[in-house]
C-alpha cells in the first residue's frame, strides 16, 4: 500500500500502483507519515494543520475518519519519521512556547509511535523479552534457542516456543498466543525493520503458549533469519513504539 497527495486530497495505491480509493480534503497535504498503537495516517498540510485518518478495522479500502491532529501552525510541507519513531515535520515559520511567533522556517517533532522508514507490518508478531528491550540492545526474535537467548522480568520461558506468533497487537496491554515451534507459521523473509512484541511473562498450557505485551519495541534485523528454528533471527532494538 502506498499513499500519493496529488493537489487536494490523497489517492491510495496498492502494492501494484492500483488505485484503491481518492480522499477529497480541503486542504494541500504534502508529507504524509504512518502511526502504530493506534494505526492512523497523518499528513502535513499548507494551510498550517496536520490531518489525522483512522480507517475501519485498518481497511484502506474503506472511507476514514477525518479529523485533525493538529493546528495553530504555518504552512506544512515536508515529513519524516526518525529512528527515534517521532514524526519530524517541516513549518514555514516558528511559533514560540510564550506565543510569540516569527517568519523563521521550523521543524517540529512529534512523538511517539511512528514506525521508522522500512517497518512492514508482518502477518503476526515476534517476541523478546523485557529485560532485553532496552533502545540499543542485540536481541534474537527468533530460533531454537530462543527461551534461553530472552529474558523475562517474571519467570522464565518455555523451550517450545521459538519466537513468532499469530497475533498482531494494535497497542499495548493485553495477551498474545501461539503455537510451539515453526507451527506458528513465522514468515519467510523479515525486512530491515520489525515491530516486536515485548513480553515479561510467557507460559504454556498444553500445546497454547501465551504471554503479555506491555511494550512494542521497533527492531532493526540482521541477516541470517530463516522460517527454521535453526536459522536464528537477531536485531538490534532501535524505537519503543509504546507505551
Amino acid at each position: 500500500m502506498a499513499v500519493r497527495s496529488p493537489d487536494r486530497g490523497l489517492t491510495i495505491l496498492n502494492r501494484s500502483g492500483s488505485v484503491v480509493q481518492h480522499i477529497s480534503m480541503n486542504t494541500f497535504p504534502d508529507g504524509v507519515a504512518f502511526h502504530t498503537a493506534p494505526d492512523f495516517l497523518v499528513t502535513n498540510n499548507n494551510d498550517g494543520t496536520i490531518s489525522r485518518f483512522d480507517f475501519p478495522f485498518g481497511d484502506f479500502t474503506m472511507p476514514p475518519s477525518v479529523s485533525v491532529f493538529a493546528s495553530g501552525g504555518f504552512r506544512g510541507d515536508l515529513a519524516q519519521v526518525g529512528p527515534d519513531n517521532c514524526l519530524y515535520v517541516t513549518q514555514a515559520g516558528t511559533r514560540f512556547l510564550n506565543g510569540a511567533t516569527s517568519s523563521d522556517n521550523s521543524v517540529v517533532r512529534i512523538c511517539p509511535g511512528f514506525p521508522p522508514p522500512g517497518v512492514i507490518p508482518l502477518d503476526g508478531s515476534f517476541v523478546i523479552g523485557d529485560l532485553d528491550a532496552t533502545v540499543g540492545n542485540t536481541v534474537t526474535f527468533w530460533g531454537a534457542q530462543w527461551a534461553k537467548d530472552n529474558s523475562f522480568s517474571r519467570g522464565s520461558a518455555p523451550d517450545a516456543f521459538k519466537g513468532f506468533t499469530n497475533a498482531v497487537p494494535q497497542s499495548c496491554g493485553g495477551r498474545w498466543t501461539s503455537s510451539p515451534g515453526s507451527s506458528s507459521r513465522p514468515p519467510d523473509t523479515v525486512p530491515q525493520f520489525i515491530a516486536a512484541i515485548v513480553s515479561s511473562t510467557v507460559t504454556k498450557l498444553g500445546d497454547v503458549i501465551t504471554g503479555d505485551i506491555p511494550k512494542i519495541v521497533i527492531v532493526r534485523t540482521n541477516p541470517g533469519y530463516a522460517p527454521s528454528p535453526g536459522h536464528t533471527g537477531t536485531g538490534t532494538v532501535v524505537a519503543v513504539v509504546c507505551p
